[in-house]
């Protein structure tokens, strides 16, 4: 990883479109957490989950809203069970002291959909993942459902710097 300074960091936020990358349908199991999507870190980019401790960005409080529908013809949101989410290596090997960076409560996530300051509070530790290392998105629930992307809502700040 090439040198970075603090002030090259800035705020992002990830979309369904980077958390659901499985398929326009996932077929969730039930009792096992079951990936959704990932996000593999590109080229020149470092990317941390939340926002960096930097003083004008949005107070480095990152904030995390997700609602999860199934591809029922009147979705149902899915609001049972928890969300995942896991730290690899470029050989989907868990890396760092802590894999399993968040596991979070379906339910916690569904707040703030219109007041960003209603939202899940996303911790940062300066944890930034750099080129070809992922971060795996999951979800366990106790029944067995499927989960449309298109009837999904994900917003989840992150923090980027391209080096």
């Amino acid at each position: 990883m090439g040198n970075v300074s603090r002030n090259a960091l800035y705020p992002a936020t990830f979309t369904r479109e980077e958390v659901i990358t499985k398929g326009a349908t996932v077929s969730l199991v039930a009792g096992q957490f079951t990936p959704i999507g990932e996000y593999t870190v590109k080229a020149d980019e470092i990317v941390g989950l939340g926002r960096g401790a930097l003083v004008a960005q949005n107070e480095a409080i990152g904030r995390f809203y997700a609602a999860f529908y199934d591809n029922a013809g009147t979705p149902v949101a899915i609001t049972q069970g928890k969300f995942r989410i896991m730290l690899l290596s470029s050989q989907d090997m868990p890396i760092g002291s802590k894999p399993v960076y968040l596991d979070v409560d379906l339910a916690a996530l569904t707040t703030g959909a219109s007041i960003p300051a209603d939202r899940f509070v996303l911790p940062f530790d300066d944890t930034l993942l750099s080129q070809d290392r992922k971060f795996q998105f999951l979800i366990k629930v106790p029944t067995a459902t499927t989960l449309s992307k298109a009837n999904s809502t994900v917003l989840l700040d992150v923090t980027r710097a391209l080096l």
